[in-house]
């Protein structure tokens, strides 16, 4: 069986230069190729680059199909993918799962008022409610780092101390979440623990 990867001919980009391309914040790019919704079709050296066909086939995934329109700024009906990803809208994993489903058309743009994917435009009643669905998806949960980072162990434990029901984990469209109720708590009941045992 063969490489899923492919060599050709292109650039290599730093994340600054990709995020640039697709006129995205970096941070969030990055939770967005984090979180495994960035396909890599070819291969970079080193592999942190972004090759410049992958970033176009995202930009093309991204804004094909959708009407131009030449949008004032003045028009509050309208607000662009980039005036969005500004707001504060809870961890950077709703704005990466907010482009996921735009990528895949869960989430309809209107029109688009440049050439990437930051000028794309969606009606501000619709994009509010699916930002709090998208929200809602993540709220009591952290990801599966986040938790690993708490507990000061890595990711393979986690996933053995979910696997042993140590405390309680949601398997997402966008990766395993932990309650983060019940890993307070076990981290509560095993710093107890330690304790005892140390008298």
């Amino acid at each position: 069986m063969g490489s899923p990867f492919e060599f050709a001919a292109g650039q290599s980009l730093t994340i600054k230069e990709a995020a640039e391309r697709l006129d995205l914040p970096v941070a969030i790019l990055n939770v967005y190729r984090q979180k495994g919704y960035y396909q890599a079709h070819f291969m970079t050296n080193p592999m942190k680059l972004f090759h410049e066909r992958d970033v176009e086939r995202l930009r093309s995934e991204l804004v094909d199909g959708v009407e131009f329109i030449s949008n004032s700024p003045q028009d509050i009906r309208y607000i662009s993918l980039k005036q969005i990803l500004l707001k504060k809208l809870g961890p950077s994993v709703v704005k990466a799962a907010l482009i996921e489903a735009i990528r895949i058309r869960e989430i309809m743009p209107v029109g688009i008022a440049g050439e990437k994917p930051g000028a794309l435009l969606f009606q501000r009643s619709q994009i509010d409610e699916a930002i709090s669905r998208l929200a809602q998806k993540f709220s009591g949960m952290i990801s599966s780092e986040d938790a690993g980072e708490i507990l000061g162990v890595d990711a393979k434990v986690v996933k053995s101390l979910i696997k042993a029901n140590a405390f309680e984990a949601s398997l997402t469209d966008y990766g395993i979440y932990v309650i983060e109720e019940s890993l307070v708590e076990f981290n509560q009941s095993s710093m107890q623990e330690y304790s005892v045992n140390r008298a």
